[in-house]
């Protein structure tokens, strides 16, 4: 497959996964006269924060959007709140290619919806923007503003070097401090989510307060590995232009032989566990005849050809679920497939056997769509088309297709 092929697959996938159903769930949205309703939210995951939300207000009601400017805070469950802020938030750009050489930070007012990660007598928020997240914090005695982290350029000489101000070390120190812990203590803490939520856990406590539920989902969501041994059948065809002088086609007939494997795949802690990335590893033995039909002395003559070939194929790719239940989901796979092959010689009854010795590795992309019910697992898939010759005058096409029958051990 050429690679604008592939591109085309990559954009069917994303269109695809675009209408994918994802699930309304029990929710709350308060609005600018402090009135709660409660409702059913479509639950985005969201990677960065949201500026509008979907709601109805029962199954089967009519779906209605409304914006950050007419909705003061909402909820889903225990585990995700979002308030509105109007707050000061850091302008400077995160990419290491645009870095200033400014220490301070630039602010800016803007009108956001914060992600409430920690709750208590300190609060914890988060704001996701593209290729950035800002944290702000709030107490009893502090209102809410934000971390500052920031990375710069220091002009030294004719050489610019990499600085970092790290000025929310001392904020904590200065306004979330239980024990009157040291300055140096809270070098220990980074600019992350886990580690900042785990002290605004533990400072919590110390006040006596109790653990929220709204901490546990957010900071203890991972991701998960898993573990598949799969089998399934391989359909292959191949045909060999130009393959004498004559300038012979020689199809060979469609096989299905068996495949066998293992996968190990990842679900990532994000989107609601849709996406995944997976790398596989199978072995397959191929085998497949042909008429070759030539001129002889004797007039026209034909033979059947024997091909063999065998495959260790290493795959890797990413991965979209679609649930349709708690057990049951669909999914579409998009990859590359490396094979380590070897083809034996073409052997026919005549003694003058047409040489096709071919070792090396194949580089095709794939495609797969299928089903997973809880350990179970069926999947279609197509892989690109490849010339398996190595003639200059030669060319080929192998083409096969999958199904593959994968069980999760763990």
């Amino acid at each position: 497959m050429k690679i604008k092929s592939y591109y085309l697959l990559l954009l069917t996938v994303i269109s695809f996964t675009s209408f994918a159903q994802i699930n309304y769930e029990k929710g709350y949205f308060i609005n600018n006269g402090n009135l709660k309703t409660e409702c059913l939210i479509k639950n985005m995951d969201w990677e960065n924060t949201p500026t509008e939300i979907q709601y109805k207000l029962a199954e089967g009601s009519e779906d209605v959007k409304i914006g950050i400017n007419d909705v003061s805070e909402f909820g889903i469950g225990n585990a995700l709140r979002y308030i509105r802020y109007d707050i000061d938030i850091d302008q400077s750009s995160e990419d290491l290619n645009l870095l200033s050489k400014e220490r301070n930070p630039v602010f800016k007012n803007e009108r956001v919806f914060l992600k409430q990660l920690v709750a208590g007598s300190a609060n914890l928020y988060l704001y996701s923007g593209v290729n950035k997240k800002k944290y702000f914090y709030s107490t009893k005695d502090v209102p809410t503003k934000q971390l500052i982290y920031k990375q710069f350029f220091k002009q030294v000489d004719f050489n610019g070097h990499l600085e970092t101000n790290n000025f929310y070390r001392s904020q904590l120190f200065t306004d979330v401090n239980c024990n009157n812990a040291p300055p140096k203590s809270f070098d220990k803490i980074s600019y992350t989510e886990n580690s900042l939520a785990k002290y605004f856990q533990s400072y919590n406590q110390c006040k006596g307060d109790k653990t929220d539920a709204l901490t546990e989902s957010s900071v203890n969501k991972k991701g998960m590995f898993q573990f598949k041994v799969i089998a399934g059948i391989n359909q292959s065809s191949l045909s060999i232009d130009n393959l004498d002088y004559y300038k012979t086609t020689l199809n060979f007939d469609a096989k299905s032989y068996p495949v066998f494997g293992a996968q190990i795949e990842y679900i990532l802690p994000f989107n609601k566990n849709k996406w995944s990335v997976f790398v596989e590893s199978s072995y397959s033995n191929y085998k497949s005849s042909g008429v070759y039909t030539y001129n002889s002395i004797s007039g026209p003559k034909s033979e059947t050809m024997e091909i063999k070939g065998r495959f260790l194929d290493l795959a890797a790719g990413i991965r979209y679920y679609m649930f349709l239940n708690n057990d049951s989901k669909i999914f579409l796979s998009l990859g590359h497939n490396m094979s380590i092959i070897k083809f034996s010689d073409l052997k026919s009854q005549d003694s003058d056997n047409i040489d096709l010795t071919f070792e090396g590795t194949l580089n095709r992309y794939m495609f797969g769509l299928g089903l997973s019910h809880k350990k179970l697992s069926l999947e279609a898939r197509y892989y690109s088309s490849q010339d398996i010759s190595d003639y200059i005058s030669r060319t080929s096409s192998f083409k096969n297709i999958s199904f593959i029958l994968g069980y999760k051990i763990f």
